[in-house]
Order: structure tokens, then sequence, then C-alpha cells
């Protein structure tokens, strides 16, 4: 079972393979290519346009439990719908895009960073 937070799926997800590839030029105008690694770790790019208050307090809750991307988590992939082992690559970027009548942050926009353990 996936640790991540039961929050709404994101809007705009995009899913990234690294290029493995070391290319070296040879004096004949031929380039020499050979993979760096055997491994081709995914990543992904999760966006919200408008995540509720509540998701984004459980998504923040999450991300200080996992101390940003210090500790790995299960995931299930947006795109392929598998459980993946994955960490947080990068900070997570929110700003507030709608307030609540009482002054309060009401809607979110969100987008995270995932790769590949």
């Amino acid at each position: 079972m996936a640790d991540w937070p039961a929050i709404v799926a994101p809007s705009l997800p995009t899913e990234e393979y690294p290029d493995p590839a070391i290319r070296s030029k040879a004096e004949g105008g031929y380039v020499l290519t050979r993979p760096r690694y055997t491994r081709m770790p995914r990543s992904w790019n999760l966006a919200w346009e408008a995540m509720t208050n509540a998701h984004y307090l459980l998504l923040m809750a999450f991300w200080t439990a996992k101390y940003g991307g210090s500790t790995s988590f299960t995931w299930i992939c947006v795109t392929d719908d598998t459980e993946t082992t994955v960490r947080f690559s990068d900070k997570i970027n929110a700003k507030v895009v709608a307030w609540a009548s009482t002054g309060l942050p009401k809607l979110w926009s969100v987008s995270v960073k995932l790769e590949e353990v």
C-alpha cells in the first residue's frame, strides 16, 4: 500500500526519463556512445492548479514527515498505475490562488517533483 497521502490526483503530471548515454566525438567525425549506467530512473513533475487547503495541509504534513527529499516512500504512479518507490527531488512550490471568506487560504496552486529511488 502506498504511503502517499490521500489527496486529489494532480491535474498536470509529466514523466521524464534521463538520457544515460555518454558521448565522445572522434576525429573521424563520428560519435561514440555507451551507457553511463544500466538503470533508468524516472522522475515526475506533479501539479495541482487548485488544491484545497485541507489537501495542501496533508501534503505539507507528509513533506515534513519525510524530511523533504531525505526519505523514500511508496507512491502509485499516475502515468502507469504501478506502486513505485520515490522521494521528493526538489522543494514544494505553492501559492495561494483563492481565499475563503474567513481570510484563510481556500485554494493553492502546487507543484512537486518526485524521482524514482
